[in-house]
């Protein structure tokens, strides 16, 4: 069991990597297209100037939300330009040194977030197999639609994760108020009454 707030160092079953890695297909390194990282270990370079003007460059947490796991696709180097272009846009000249903020180039790509596992309140919710599927399978759809429609299929999907949630929550609403009626009027569950009923029965 996963207590938010007290892992650190957690992995998800080894099924769900092979399910993912299977579905996704790997990239040209022989590794998975995509992979279900644990939020504390997912790390990218991050640097710039503090607030007293002195240069940094950190290694840190890549997510703000840690203690979720993230889906993430593997990204080929050219969907970051060249060498020259991510140097002129990540370098910079900071308290009298040069300081690549983004790290180094990726020259054998780099993984991007798709999807975060967590409920539309934004809460931690286990990975599954359906769930991982369902987002392999959108992402793969998306890449061939244009702005517009990944924009209305986004919206479309966030709609339908409401609107489920929503009906669990209905379902397990309606569960607790028949018990609490049951309880008021009888004193007693159904499942009681029905059990006191059967052994009048086997009495006769």
């Amino acid at each position: 069991m996963i207590v938010v707030g007290e892992e650190r160092n957690v992995r998800a079953p080894v099924e769900l990597h092979k399910l993912i890695t299977d579905s996704g297909g790997r990239n040209p390194h022989g590794e998975p297209m995509y992979r279900l990282v644990w939020g504390w270990e997912r790390k990218e370079w991050k640097g710039g100037a503090r607030a007293d003007g002195t240069a940094y460059l950190e290694y840190v947490p890549k997510y703000p939300k840690r203690e979720r796991f993230h889906l993430e696709v593997w990204m080929s180097p050219d969907k970051y330009g060249n060498r020259e272009q991510w140097a002129k846009d990540t370098h910079k000249f900071i308290d009298g040194q040069m300081v690549e903020v983004l790290g180094p180039y990726p020259s054998a790509g780099e993984y991007e977030h798709i999807w975060e596992c967590s409920d539309v309140d934004g809460s931690f919710i286990h990975p599954t197999e359906n769930m991982m599927l369902r987002a392999i399978r959108q992402h793969k759809h998306a890449m061939h639609m244009d702005r517009v429609q990944r924009a209305a299929a986004a919206r479309d999907y966030e709609d339908a994760k409401e609107a489920a949630l929503d009906s669990e929550k209905r379902t397990a609403t309606r569960e607790l108020a028949k018990e609490f009626v049951e309880k008021s009027l009888t004193g007693r569950t159904v499942q009681e009454l029905k059990h006191d009923l059967t052994a009048r029965k086997k009495g006769r």
